[in-house]
């Protein structure tokens, strides 16, 4: 054996996990495992961890190890003779082409601390520590390189042929289908990316990798890490540890952090991956699915902490169960009616900027908020005037008050029944969402004639009064006497002077059955629409529709959406993003309008075909490298319309006239309940230009309002 160099690449720096699967006599692998098995202890005998440290042993030490006898001295002597070349040669040939080696990498987890020492530092000094997952990179890796780092010598090179060589017999176990790789059968080689994991594989997976690094490090390093984690142990917490320690609770706290850093340096699983395999998951009703892992905490809280340090996402607690607002929708059910459709509804609380939309819907189901079957979602939790409103979204003309309250109880809407003997002032007098529509009947706001312009209405009022010369008069009369004001309903016209007179110095009084107006001599108009557009440009930023109904007198959201739609109308206002709002020059502030709007016109003459906003918002963020919403591309292309000669209806836009009077009018005319969802979207689009994602959420949602 003189003539072997054991600090060369060769098959003596093979490890002694390895030599074992290899194809040599049975009683050599039987001598190997009891060597391998024998812990350094009072011989003052280092066993050590490859091939080539066993050969260098003298039969007589070997004879000493207790439990070896004559027999194994023998087989050991016969062991040291034995010519390897044929197994170095096929370490040398081996072809590894059948396997794909782009898509493995290696982990550390299975590795001596030893030889994990080795290639960190070596990997540190040649600023190469990435590379050393790659396989491709550690195969071809030179180790002759090792000897020109100072301070590296013989040992470091030969540690670094074990774990090359380590690589090697895991790729040929892998050849030989000993290992299924997918399955994570390997600590040292597994595939950089798994799409989809059997939660049971993955719980598997996450056990192994610790117990594998509880071999690693100390004991007192694993109190540590178990009581940290509230694995197994008690949780405690950093000062109660340095107590048992008798340090400081900033030196535990510096173990921990180094601790688990190199813990999640040695998971076969990057965080990334674990995330994405865990979220469609990550609900209160993991805990059941990954039993044996949660076993190992007392408490949830413990168990989604520990789930949040393996997958780098901080709050798995709070993001299954989220601390929000069981009002979350009902402002969406008064002002789209009920039932939902449920990718309608996702996609409003994503727009919300909430973290998990799926959580939020379950809570508000265990919490008896909503109720939700199939593709639909209906309210359980709305305050009465929030169901009033919620009912008369399906009736144009409005309903009378008894055929509401009906409703709202049948349907189960409200969290307090309405009053069925007599009108219920709680659901019919509130001004937001619900108008008198005639005598004992409502209706929704959403179907007043929004066609009214308030300085018109008003300087009729001004004219009657100065022609009566009184300061109080009846309302009914003056609509009467004006051929104007009975060109519209008279119960939209008493709204607007019910609730935007005082802008204009008019007050209303509808008690007593009379409704009657008064009117505020040397009045001052400052009306509530300067008062946002002096908030908005005060602030320089966008505002939501509840900051902007805080800035009115009736705190109405109703109100609110009423001015809104005005100011929108007058161009001094753009929607940026669902339910933000903020005036163009600060909405517009940091782009080339300009270019945006060429680069609208190009989409529309593009297309030829009517064109959803979901579409610009594609465009556009691909050809400016941005992300904005579809809501601000569509603010743009509302703005600008008229002056560059595009045809706007509702919510789609285009380069010439449309037979269509809105994206549900389109439904309404290409669209068939009888067709697929496949077949729905095909049609729609084949007459205008919308993305597959908003497409589906307007088939859903039309199918539900059928």
């Amino acid at each position: 054996m003189s003539g072997l160099d054991f600090n060369s690449e060769n098959i003596f720096n093979i490890s002694l996990d390895s030599v074992v699967n290899l194809d040599i006599p049975k009683d050599f692998k039987k001598l190997i495992k009891r060597l391998k098995n024998f812990k350094d202890g009072d011989l003052g005998l280092h066993i050590g961890d490859s091939l080539g440290d066993i050969l260098k042993l003298a039969p007589e030490e070997i004879g000493a190890i207790p439990g070896v006898g004559r027999l194994y001295v023998d087989i050991f002597i016969s062991l040291k003779k034995f010519d390897f070349s044929v197994f170095l040669k096929k370490y040398e040939e081996q072809d590894y082409s059948d396997i794909n080696l782009e898509e493995l990498k290696i982990v550390f987890c299975g590795l001596s601390t030893k030889v994990m020492k080795t290639i960190k530092k070596v990997g540190l000094e040649l600023d190469e520590v990435f590379y050393l997952h790659d396989i491709n990179y550690v195969l071809n890796f030179d180790s002759s390189k090792i000897s020109e780092i100072p301070g590296l010598g013989v040992e470091y090179i030969k540690n670094f042929n074990i774990f090359k060589n380590l690589v090697k017999d895991e790729l040929m176990l892998i050849l030989e289908n000993k290992i299924n790789i997918n399955l994570f059968e390997s600590k040292l080689i597994v595939p950089c990316y798994i799409e989809d994991m059997d939660l049971k594989i993955f719980e598997r997976i996450i056990l192994e990798d610790i117990e594998y690094f509880f071999e690693k490090i100390t004991e007192d390093n694993i109190n540590i890490l178990q009581m940290r984690w509230g694995f197994i142990e008690d949780k405690k917490t950093l000062e109660e540890i340095g107590g048992m320690f008798n340090v400081s609770r900033e030196r535990i706290r510096q173990k921990e952090s180094k601790i688990k850093k190199i813990f999640i340096s040695h998971m076969r699983l990057s965080q990334d991956n674990i995330w994405f395999l865990l979220k469609k998951y990550m609900n209160k009703d993991i805990t059941l699915k990954l039993d044996s892992l949660f076993s190992c905490f007392k408490n949830e809280k413990d168990f989604f902490d520990f789930m949040s340090e393996i997958s780098g996402k901080k709050n798995l607690h709070e993001y299954v169960y989220p601390n929000i607002d069981n009002g979350v929708l009902n402002t969406f059910f008064v002002e789209n009616g009920s039932p939902l459709n449920l990718f309608l509804v996702k996609d409003y609380l994503e727009e919300l900027n909430i973290a998990d939309v799926d959580n939020i819907l379950n809570l508000l189901v265990a919490e008896d908020i909503i109720r939700i079957s199939g593709d639909q979602i209906w309210p359980k939790h709305l305050s009465k005037s929030e169901a009033a409103a919620c009912v008369l979204l399906k009736y144009k003309k409005g309903l009378p008050w008894l055929d509401v309250s009906k409703l709202v109880n049948e349907n189960g809407f409200s969290r307090t029944p309405l009053y069925e003997i007599r009108v219920d002032s709680e659901a019919f007098h509130d001004q937001n969402y619900i108008l008198l529509a005639g005598v004992g009947v409502y209706k929704h706001i959403k179907f007043i004639d929004q066609s009214i312009v308030l300085d018109d209405l008003f300087m009729e009022l001004m004219e009657y009064q100065a022609r009566n010369q009184s300061t109080v008069f009846h309302l009914n009369q003056c609509y009467g006497d004006s051929e104007y004001l009975k060109k519209y309903d008279y119960y939209d016209i008493r709204y607007y002077v019910k609730n935007f007179g005082e802008d204009y110095g008019f007050y209303f009084n509808g008690r007593s059955q009379s409704d009657s107006v008064s009117i505020k001599k040397n009045f001052k108009k400052i009306t509530q629409k300067e008062v946002i557009i002096q908030t908005m440009n005060r602030l320089g930023s966008p505002l939501t529709r509840a900051e902007i109904a805080n800035l009115l007198k009736s705190k109405s959201a109703g109100h609110a959406a009423f001015y809104l739609d005005q100011l929108m109308g007058e161009s001094k206002v753009v929607q940026v993003k669902y339910m933000l709002y903020t005036t163009p020059d600060i909405a517009y502030k940091h782009i080339d309008i300009n270019s945006h709007i060429d680069a609208i016109s190009c989409v529309l003459k593009e297309y030829d075909m009517p064109v959803e906003p979901s579409i610009l918002k594609n465009e556009l963020n691909s050809k400016f490298n941005q992300s904005f919403s579809k809501h601000f591309y569509a603010s743009i292309a509302r703005l600008y319309c008229e002056k560059q000669g595009w045809y706007r209806k509702q919510s789609i836009y285009s380069f010439k006239e449309t037979p269509y009077e809105s994206l549900k009018d389109v439904l309404d005319k290409v669209c068939n309940l009888n067709h697929t969802v496949s077949e729905n979207i095909a049609v729609l689009k084949s007459v205008v230009a919308i993305t597959d994602d908003t497409a589906l959420i307007a088939i859903r949602n039309w199918k539900s309002g059928r």
